[in-house]
């Protein structure tokens, strides 16, 4: 356990800029108590007094989504990219497939149709 003293110019020499191994030196304290003091990450009352970044208050209103039925933070995230992904669709891709140049059986050819039918939402062709 490192004294109030120690620790008190310990602080004095981090302000006056001085490396952290030199301190550590001439205080006998580890590098390592010497950083947790420059970060303010040592629980002792006297380490050095940095201001930490405080973390906004979320407190935000946990629940269940009338729609989805899913336990999360209201308003439901996911309902209103569903509801985004309905009202703006991808666009449809602006070229054709070429046709296939390769004679299939007639099982395969109606595969092949099908396929292509369910990647471009047409109705499948008459035969």
């Amino acid at each position: 356990m490192l004294n109030p003293e120690t620790e008190r110019r310990i602080c004095e020499l981090l302000d006056v800029d001085t490396p952290r191994r030199a301190i550590a030196r001439q205080t006998g304290a580890s590098r390592f108590t010497v950083d947790a003091i420059a970060h303010g990450n040592r629980p002792a009352t006297l380490s050095r007094s940095r201001t930490k970044p405080t973390v906004p208050d979320t407190t935000a209103t946990v629940g269940k989504c009338p729609t989805c039925g899913r336990k999360i933070e209201l308003p439901c995230r996911a309902c209103a990219a569903e509801q985004f992904r309905r009202e703006h669709p991808r666009p449809r891709p602006l070229y054709r497939e070429p046709e296939l140049a390769v004679a299939l059986r007639q099982d395969e050819q109606d595969r092949y149709l099908a396929l292509q039918a369910i990647r471009s939402d047409d109705p499948l062709p008459e035969p």
